[in-house]
């Protein structure tokens, strides 16, 4: 799994700073406003972020989330 941002309207590769009628711009809007699958906040923009499908994630929430997950002991 790769971590990704979503680059904030305006910047380089980010969605128009104005309204638009772009499908990538109104997609990355979209991600960007999708509340996050652990913390429940929004994911927001230039900030890394990880597609756990079906959801999106911010990295630090799946990254804390998993060095909490008990490890099963090897045989």
């Amino acid at each position: 799994m790769a971590r990704g941002t979503l680059p904030a309207p305006g910047a380089q590769y980010g969605p128009c700073p104005e309204p638009c009628g772009h499908v990538d711009c109104a997609e990355s809007r979209r991600m960007a406003a999708e509340a996050c699958v652990f913390c429940g906040r929004v994911i927001g923009y230039d900030t890394p972020l990880y597609n756990m499908s079906p959801g999106l994630a911010h990295a630090l929430c799946a990254e804390n989330a998993a060095a909490a997950t008990p490890k099963e002991p090897k045989p």
